[in-house]
């Protein structure tokens, strides 16, 4: 199994546990968060343009909360006719 289903599997089995009141969300890399939307990486660097939350790291590399990118779908992306 790859790293990525890997961490998928983690996020899911993390929304049905209890919080710990002080652990701190994971960051995740533009790879991973473009695998679990199931997107390419170019499709993150685009939203990041405009105005998705991500943490700087150096002049290249980026980390995400997945908590940040799905408050910022819900809140700028159409969702489709069921």
């Amino acid at each position: 199994m790859s790293g990525v289903m890997a961490n998928k599997l983690n996020l899911e089995r993390n929304k049905t546990a209890k919080p710990a009141t002080n652990a701190p969300e994971p960051l995740l890399t533009k790879k991973e968060i473009a695998a679990f939307l199931q997107l390419t990486p170019r499709s993150i660097e685009n939203w990041q343009n405009k105005g998705l939350p991500h943490f700087r790291l150096g002049a290249r590399r980026c980390r995400f909360r997945l908590a940040d990118v799905v408050a910022f779908l819900e809140s700028n992306c159409r969702r489709g006719a069921l």
